[in-house]
């Protein structure tokens, strides 16, 4: 499974990069038919305190599922969304 990093407006460190690597690498065991991950991460500009936005999109050989969430931080924001996407994937979303 390939995973792609994308971010809007700011460029993530590295500690952020190998968080987010590792995080969605999990979604590996969820089968062998996953093609790509694509990763992005936006901020809302609005006056709320969480306002660190997470796309991912998990592209596999039949169908596109993609999850957004919002957080305080970028690492939690990406934890919400991979378990949101292992639930999905599971059916239980």
């Amino acid at each position: 499974m390939k995973i792609v990093l994308q971010t809007v407006n700011f460029k993530a460190g590295s500690a952020l990069e190998k968080f987010i690597f590792d995080k969605v690498g999990q979604l590996r065991t969820l089968g062998t038919d996953i093609v790509r991950a694509e990763v992005v991460l936006n901020m809302d500009h609005a006056e709320a305190e969480e306002n660190k936005i997470c796309e991912l999109h998990l592209i596999t050989n039949s169908d596109t599922r993609k999850v957004k969430t919002l957080a305080k931080r970028y690492e939690k924001s990406v934890t919400d969304a991979v378990k949101s996407m292992q639930e999905l994937i599971a059916g239980t979303a």
